[in-house]
């Protein structure tokens, strides 16, 4: 099967990444409540320095704990923060690439 064997992708405009990082705290990471704002500074530190800009930053209740909404130019800057916020043990992290209808549109007609 051929897969988009004969797709023009010069019509596709790429920009910014608009992503969404989604952190949940393990069981250490629960217990260190006090730690926490300074953790989240850090984080939001390291990820202006890796060129990402934090549009939105929301603490949760229910599947996960903190949600950070942003844009980069690079989805590696992602990956690196995702690994370092993981690093301590203290929370597990993903990085959801998000797309706005008209681009999702765009993506989907390039098929």
């Amino acid at each position: 099967m051929e897969i988009c064997s004969e797709v023009d992708f010069q019509d596709l405009e790429v920009n910014m990444f608009k992503v969404m990082l989604l952190m949940k705290l393990t069981t250490e990471g629960a217990k260190l409540c006090k730690e926490w704002p300074e953790m989240i500074e850090t984080a939001i530190s390291l990820g202006e320095q890796l060129g990402i800009k934090a549009t939105a930053f929301y603490v949760g209740g229910a599947k996960y704990d903190y949600i950070e909404i942003g844009e980069m130019a690079d989805l590696m800057a992602g990956e690196l923060l995702r690994r370092y916020v993981m690093s301590g043990g203290y929370m597990e992290a993903y990085v959801v690439p998000l797309y706005e209808k008209d681009e999702f549109n765009k993506l989907i007609a390039a098929i």
